[in-house]
């Protein structure tokens, strides 16, 4: 005759522990802190003239307004388009912008640029570095004739 077999608790304690413990681990390190306000982008937050103190960029200016981006491309002129679409997820400095445009042939661009609001406004582009633009007038000074 054969002895039955108890069940031991200690695995299914063993499991609960560390299923608890892998929770506890991924709320500290992936879960937003309650006390890090997150930080959130709309088009009025661009709105205006962007300039660059950079001297190859003197003349030159970004600016935005509530449907379309602007280059001010100096000697060469402007440049406007239609903005498509924004989306700003968190980055290590601020956030990380991308948006798309389109020019009157509705051909897509994308530019992708660094925010943060800290000192009024400062944008640096995702692929060119020691080059940041400054929130230099919140309302725009450039009528594009595009609309």
């Amino acid at each position: 005759m054969t002895q039955p077999t108890k069940r031991s608790l200690l695995a299914p304690v063993v499991g609960l522990v560390l299923l608890i413990s892998t929770l506890a681990l991924y709320y500290l390190f992936f879960l937003p802190s309650k006390d890090t306000p997150v930080q959130r982008l709309t088009l009025s937050d661009l709105k205006g003239l962007w300039t660059s103190t950079h001297p190859k960029y003197k003349d030159r200016f970004i600016q935005f307004d509530d449907q379309t981006l602007t280059f001010g491309r100096g000697p060469a002129g402007v440049g406007s388009y239609l903005i498509d679409g924004m989306v700003a997820k968190p980055a290590d400095d601020g956030l990380l912008v991308h948006i798309r445009f389109l020019d009157l042939d509705a051909n897509e661009y994308h530019l992708n640029f660094y925010y943060t609001g800290k000192s009024g406004g400062i944008i640096w582009m995702k692929h060119q570095q020691g080059v940041y633009w400054f929130h230099s007038n919140p309302e725009p000074s450039y009528a594009p004739d595009f609309k």
